[in-house]
């Protein structure tokens, strides 16, 4: 997490044996307790994970 002028406020670097959707998630916990006890707001978080996502088609059947 970075301040608008580009300095970092919190850095974590997570490791663990369970799969990468799931460290993701944990990882976010951590971060989310964290932006609660200094009360900040996040406004970007950067990622290297790649999470699954749901996508809708519009779509016309004849």
């Amino acid at each position: 997490m970075r301040y608008s002028d580009g300095k970092t406020v919190y850095k974590l670097r997570y490791s663990t044996d369970k799969n990468e959707q799931r460290a993701y998630y944990d990882a976010r916990a951590q971060l989310d307790t964290f932006l609660k006890a200094e009360d900040y707001i996040e406004k970007q978080v950067m990622s290297n994970v790649d999470l699954p996502y749901v996508r809708t088609l519009n779509k016309r059947t004849k």
